[in-house]
């Protein structure tokens, strides 16, 4: 798992005030807004006050990251920690995928914040059919050093019983701090199999419970 500091540069005030007031209409924002955390901020800096102006434009980015989604930005299929274009395995090998997310929220008070996931799964078949479910395959409580822009986790799935043939891990993950979720997929082969696995039925992609 990894995270990325969210600091906004100080520059062109006037033209990042305009847009954080685009956005906070849009939003229907009221109160300490982004758009008008930022002409605070811009009228700090004209008075030659760029401590409390740079602090001003830092909770003008914060609010503006309020009031995002929690969205997967994007995920990557991993082999050995390095990116790879398709997945093929043998059944039991481990599928590993990363995925970076935005617009999260916290836990914890501001002196120690943390960023709390939870990870469901499903296996489906090549024809859409759901093989297995996982809740709470994984999750990731992880304490940061004050609010982060991006924030990835891995996540290491071990193949259960599959015939031969094309399958999906569809992947729910949930925002434990706002309650809000995002779903992406994972496509992968299975060729073989890894070493004996117990409960391997005779119908193709399907594993016995």
């Amino acid at each position: 798992m990894s995270c990325r500091n969210f600091h906004l540069p100080f520059s062109k005030c006037s033209q990042i005030a305009l847009f954080l007031l685009a956005v906070s209409a849009a939003s229907g924002a009221t109160a300490a807004s982004p758009s008008q955390l930022a002409i605070e901020a811009e009228a700090l800096a004209r008075q030659g006050n760029m401590p409390e102006a740079m602090e001003r434009m830092q909770q003008a980015a914060d609010a503006l990251w309020d009031l995002q989604q929690f969205k997967i930005i994007e995920t990557r299929l991993l082999n050995d920690g390095e990116p790879q274009p398709t997945a093929v395995l043998k059944s039991g090998e481990v599928l590993s995928v990363s995925a970076l997310l935005a617009g999260y929220g916290y836990q914890g008070s501001a002196e120690a914040l943390s960023v709390a996931i939870a990870v469901d799964v499903d296996i489906r078949h090549g024809s859409g059919r759901v093989l297995a479910s996982m809740k709470d395959f994984a999750s990731v409580l992880q304490t940061v050093p004050g609010r982060v822009a991006e924030f990835s986790i891995e996540m290491n799935l071990t193949t259960p019983a599959l015939l031969d043939g094309d399958y999906e891990a569809a992947f729910t993950l949930r925002d434990l701090a706002s309650g809000q979720s995002a779903q992406f997929t994972q496509a992968f082969t299975i060729d073989g199999i890894l070493e004996a696995v117990p409960g391997q039925s005779e119908e193709n992609g399907q594993s016995s419970q």
